[in-house]
């Protein structure tokens, strides 16, 4: 069975699970918080009436409510075909947002959603939900990882040496600043 595997409710990450879930026959995995969205079709929780009031997203988008088949909390594991996934716990770029760790073959990979940027970045947000401390935290958890590849939500992606995008993030929260911004 095909699963997709939301890292948060976003509309650019989790406005189409209605539609692949209802096409392709797919299950929908969660964060509980971002289940709760997802299957209410929440616009304000996740954040789509601001993303649409600042031309994000066109009048007319909206969030699709979406049944979610299983909530995942951090620690979980998830089994996919022959391969398994731990889920972490990540939220700061959005509540209930979770990374995916895949570890095969001798290689540690991490699906961070948004969470964390190829070149050590966060991507904060003017959103209800978006926390500069937990964004901090969550990018000190990622970092304890000893990962290979780095799939963020957007834009760059690395199969190996993910690791040094973790110690460039590192050396500013060692200095007591933020990773320095995606922009």
């Amino acid at each position: 069975m095909r699963t997709l595997l939301l890292t948060h409710a976003h509309a650019d990450h989790a406005a189409g699970a209605a539609g692949l879930r209802e096409r392709l026959g797919m299950r929908v995995l969660a964060s509980p918080l971002v289940a709760q969205y997802v299957r209410d079709g929440d616009e304000r929780a996740a954040s789509l009436d601001v993303a649409r009031k600042a031309g994000g997203y066109p009048a007319g988008f909206t969030l699709s409510p979406c049944p979610v088949d299983e909530e995942l909390e951090g620690g979980a594991i998830v089994r996919v075909g022959d391969l398994t996934l731990e889920v972490i716990d990540t939220p700061g770029h959005a509540a209930g947002h979770v990374s995916y760790v895949l570890r095969h073959a001798g290689q540690s990979s991490v699906f961070c959603g948004d969470a964390f940027f190829f070149g050590g970045r966060i991507l904060l947000q003017h959103t209800w939900d978006c926390s500069i401390q937990d964004s901090i935290r969550s990018v000190e958890r990622l970092a304890a990882l000893s990962v290979d590849g780095l799939y963020p939500g957007h834009l760059t992606f690395t199969v190996r040496n993910g690791r040094r995008q973790f110690d460039r993030a590192m050396q500013a929260v060692s200095s007591l600043l933020p990773p320095p911004q995606l922009g």
